[in-house]
């Protein structure tokens, strides 16, 4: 397994006031360190200690933490350990292990299970054990492969839309969905919920990861007013904009860019983090005729809602966002209960949905469209997509049988005019010359 991140996300400076779910699956422990501890080599822990676990090797890190691969010599498996690199101040540790009391209290068969919590004495390091996950991620996988086939790009994302339904009706917003925190662990034909791709030679299991930046719907104190959290390509406009009325619709939003990532080949917006987040708020997204052509009617409607900039015009729920998704695959599908198995084996289908020939005029659609800043004064800046206009800037409507008529009228009463005075500056030049 390779759990390495493909975008770091913006974090928040700090999280006080989080309490812990009284119904923790795991364990929490505070272990006294060990004769040897001074002489860890935080900068590699491959082949020491720390608690129960010896570490085997490094799979991944990131901006805070670091990933191993490690044995727990008590449960005799062997685990992915986090841990918290030894410079983080007392809010980033506070943050950490947020995410482990998070995500432990989530029991759901698409979502890594968190197994203990620890830290080695006061002031030790501090470590997250989950499962590992034999497999890699899908940024990973988009990364080889470039894009998906739309029908197996909804197999995959179904499965993350239920677990983060499952989040939501415990009240937890992940706010950092992307393609590296979706682990595919790799799984004999048949197994129980998994999906074929075409590119890969066995089926996998997607499974959401990394609740590091996720929060409490009942904890409004967890996120200050002004603090952007989260990875800029994959935010809801309201995560861009600094709100803190965030709730699951903006994970809607976030897998919605990477469902776009997946059939199109790209993110939906590049450029600076500011474009980006601007572009975000602002900026009609746009899809290139080629990919448009390859999606069907549904799955077009999939991207166009989850993709809404405002979070009331997306889907209410991510269980309806995962419903959608399964018809679009070509199965039509109830909704699935809480907590509930999916007692289908691999999800493969011998044809794919029929798309609706489309022959749009220009190269691009508009997919979203974008909405005008407040302020009535003209922008100029450099766009965030090199799909979408330079210029954003607050006009008045116009009929639609106006539009793109005004100017050949103008240039025919142009020409008009020329030639009727054409002869009469000819004839007034040949009278001066004879004269």
């Amino acid at each position: 397994m390779r759990q390495t991140p493909d975008d770091e996300p913006l974090r928040e400076p700090g999280d006080e006031g989080f309490e812990e779910n009284s119904d923790e699956a795991f364990e929490e422990v505070s272990a006294p360190p060990a004769e040897n501890s001074v002489s860890l080599n935080v900068a590699n822990l491959t082949g020491q200690q720390i608690g129960r676990y010896r570490i085997e090797q490094q799979i991944g890190s990131g901006g805070v933490a670091t990933v191993y691969q490690a044995y727990d010599q008590v449960q005799g498996i062997p685990v992915a350990l986090k841990v918290l690199m030894p410079h983080a101040d007392a809010k980033t540790y506070s943050r950490f292990r947020r995410e482990a009391l998070t995500a432990g209290g989530l029991h759901y068969e698409h979502i890594v299970r968190i197994l203990q919590v620890g830290t080695l004495g006061p002031g030790g390091l501090a470590y997250i054990a989950m499962e590992l996950v034999d497999g890699e991620n899908l940024s990973e996988l988009l990364h080889t492969r470039g894009l998906l086939q739309p029908q197996e790009s909804c197999n995959l994302l179904e499965p993350i839309a239920r677990a983060l339904g499952h989040a939501h009706r415990a009240g937890i917003v992940h706010r950092d969905v992307k393609p590296s925190n979706i682990l595919l662990r790799t799984v004999s034909p048949g197994a129980p919920g998994s999906v074929q791709l075409e590119s890969l030679d066995h089926p996998v299991v997607p499974l959401l990861t990394d609740f590091g930046v996720a929060r409490y719907l009942d904890a409004p104190e967890l996120t200050s007013t002004g603090r952007t959290v989260g990875t800029p390509a994959y935010m809801a406009p309201e995560q861009c904009a600094g709100k803190r009325d965030v709730d699951g619709r903006a994970d809607i939003y976030s897998l919605g860019c990477v469902l776009y990532r997946c059939v199109t080949g790209r993110i939906p917006f590049s450029g600076s983090v500011t474009q980006i987040l601007h572009a975000h708020v602002y900026e009609p997204l746009s899809i290139d005729t080629d990919s448009l052509r390859r999606l069907s009617p549904a799955l077009v409607d999939i991207l166009r809602r989850s993709l809404a900039k405002e979070p009331e015009a997306r889907f209410s729920s991510a269980d309806e966002m995962a419903q959608a998704l399964a018809f679009a695959a070509g199965r039509n599908r109830t909704r699935h209960p809480a907590g509930d198995s999916d007692s289908t084996a691999t999800l493969t289908l011998s044809a794919p949905p029929t798309a609706s020939v489309r022959t749009p005029a220009t190269p691009t659609t508009v997919l979203v469209p974008g909405t005008q800043p407040t302020s009535t004064q003209t922008t100029t800046r450099a766009p965030a997509n090199p799909l979408t206009p330079r210029t954003v800037r607050t006009v008045s409507a116009r009929p639609a049988a106006h539009v793109g008529a005004a100017e050949p009228a103008r240039e025919e009463r142009f020409y008009r005019l020329v030639w009727t005075l054409l002869p009469l500056a000819l004839g007034l030049l040949v009278f001066a010359f004879v004269v």
